[in-house]
């Protein structure tokens, strides 16, 4: 049985609570295709799992000034930091964060979670379901050659959004060490990208909204700002039109690359892996053929899970992967 394990930090902080960052996941650098420079996300992409201990120095310091400029006008030591991991580097990992941030130990913690993605497939779509997925059988994905794509959307959706679950577990478990202090916003955000500039957490007072960066899948159309409206990756890369910043047709979706929750509405976005699978609860499986045309991307089933919470969309920057040669050896921090 796959366990969520919580590693003791250790170390005391007379600071109040303010936020709590998790970080569910692992960092991965993005490698050059065979044939040119297009890192995932960019056609022929793909991610490494290896990486230098001086490149993993330069990204951690990188996130550390990200996230200092959400906590300007507050204080530093009130924030936690939670890395939730299946990694077998998680202690190193940890190390390289304490040693970059500059955070009291007691604010930094790690969650060991390896209950797989598969796991959690199955047990919210039943085994049937799952063992048709995985077989390529699955007569209720919308085209035959979808359900590869379907499987591996599902493994993100529910594998991150797990991870996430087991990060809240602990930001639950630091207030309750804390009496009556509260966190005001839980943040979600990937690990392993070049996150630049983004709000301060200080501007985002209401309490009532989800705040994160949308994306379009074609539907209807809304507009927005370019800004607001550019799913940016790891290089300068859109998937939707920055010019007219209009989504055309297009309905916004939940990038859940990076997500705010106000402290009242977080238990809402951390228990996004309850969702009901689409293959077996007729509301989820309506909910995603309307919104989504009944393709499954994990943003799509985000979305539906949130429901009716209100969102607002937030500009965050991503900086540009900077290489000095086509092999992973090449990757020497960011820029832009």
């Amino acid at each position: 049985m796959a366990l969520a394990q919580e590693l003791p930090a250790v170390g005391t902080t007379s600071a109040p609570l303010f936020a709590a960052v998790c970080l569910a996941g692992q960092l991965r650098l993005p490698k050059f295709s065979k044939g040119g420079s297009a890192p995932r996300g960019a056609p022929g992409g793909d991610y490494l799992y290896s990486y230098t201990a001086e490149q993993a120095k330069v990204h951690w310091m990188a996130q550390r000034s990200f996230v200092k400029s959400l906590m300007l006008g507050t204080h530093w030591n009130g924030l936690h930091a939670i890395l939730t991991t299946d990694s077998s580097q998680i202690n190193e990992t940890l190390s390289l964060i304490k040693s970059t941030w500059d955070l009291p130990p007691s604010n930094l913690h790690a969650v060991w979670h390896n209950r797989s993605a598969d796991e959690v497939i199955s047990a919210r779509c039943g085994e049937d379901a799952y063992l048709a997925l995985l077989a390529g059988t699955e007569k209720r994905v919308r085209c035959t050659s979808c359900v590869n794509s379907a499987l591996s959307n599902l493994r993100s959706f529910y594998g991150q959004w797990d991870k996430a679950a087991a990060c809240f577990s602990r930001v639950l478990r630091i207030e309750m060490e804390h009496g009556k202090q509260r966190f005001q916003h839980v943040v979600k955000m990937r690990p392993d990208w070049a996150f630049r500039r983004g709000p301060t957490l200080t501007s985002l007072a209401d309490t009532s909204t989800l705040y994160c960066r949308f994306r379009c899948a074609e539907t209807k159309p809304r507009f927005l700002p370019p800004l607001y409206l550019s799913y940016t990756l790891h290089r300068d890369y859109n998937v939707i039109h920055r010019n007219s910043g209009a989504c055309p047709p297009g309905t916004l979706l939940f990038d859940d690359q990076f997500v705010i929750a106000p402290r009242r509405l977080a238990s809402a976005l951390f228990s996004a892996s309850s969702l009901q699978c689409p293959f077996t609860d007729p509301r989820v499986s309506k909910a995603v053929e309307d919104d989504c045309k009944g393709y499954l991307i994990q943003e799509c089933m985000l979305t539906v899970h949130l429901g009716g919470l209100h969102a607002s969309p937030i500009p965050i920057h991503w900086g540009v992967w900077r290489y000095e040669s086509e092999d992973s050896t090449g990757w020497s921090g960011y820029a832009g």
